[in-house]
């Protein structure tokens, strides 16, 4: 979603999406309610890392702006995101209608939310139209499912040209840069043991 821009004033009310309780800031309190609020039972200890990654125990309006006028990789971008174009109707999903109601609200010419959705789709992993918060984090945060790293691996092994598991991996919604890091490192470690048997 790179030509998107998130304007101020849509920032101030995502903030205001996730500052539950009122008090200026968003905090441990607030993300209890909302994980809550789409079925996830967040250990308190992994709540406050979303907060610390975002940088601090309270993150106020002016440090939430530069998060996402950033783009910041943290996992409180990601619950701004799926909060801002959480179906209404569909609760704990965003679906294509949702998404592009939002950004309609938001004014932005129709041909660019055709292509916006298309990005924010490949994150679709099971192609039902309906994109879960699991399914958000893992693409925007790089994760990759442990059978997807299996395949990888069996699909290089079987010598296949890498530029056809990447694509593969992009067409499945998952991002290709981790792919492309899971993989250099799994070969330098099999590198690595080879060498060592060797000597």
């Amino acid at each position: 979603m790179e030509k998107y821009s998130e304007s101020e004033e849509t920032t101030r009310k995502v903030f205001q999406l996730l500052d539950v309780n009122r008090d200026r800031v968003i905090c441990l309190e607030d993300l209890k309610t909302i994980f809550r609020s789409i079925h996830l039972h967040a250990p308190l200890n992994a709540l406050k890392t979303v907060l610390l990654d975002a940088g601090g125990a309270k993150i106020t309006l002016k440090q939430f702006r530069k998060l996402r006028v950033e783009k910041t990789e943290c996992e409180l971008n990601v619950l701004a995101d799926f909060k801002k174009y959480e179906d209404r109707d569909h609760r704990c999903y965003i679906t294509q209608e949702s998404l592009r109601r939002t950004l309609y609200e938001e004014h932005i010419d129709i041909k660019d939310i055709d292509e916006i959705a298309h990005e924010f789709f490949k994150c679709d992993k099971n192609h039902d139209g309906a994109i879960s918060y699991k399914d958000l984090y893992d693409y925007a945060l790089g994760n990759i499912p442990e059978e997807w790293l299996e395949w990888i691996i069996n699909n290089h092994e079987r010598e296949v040209d890498h530029e056809i598991i990447f694509k593969t991996i992009e067409e499945n919604g998952f991002n290709v840069l981790s792919a492309r890091n899971f993989l250099q490192n799994y070969m330098q470690e099999k590198n690595s043991k080879k060498d060592n048997v060797e000597s």
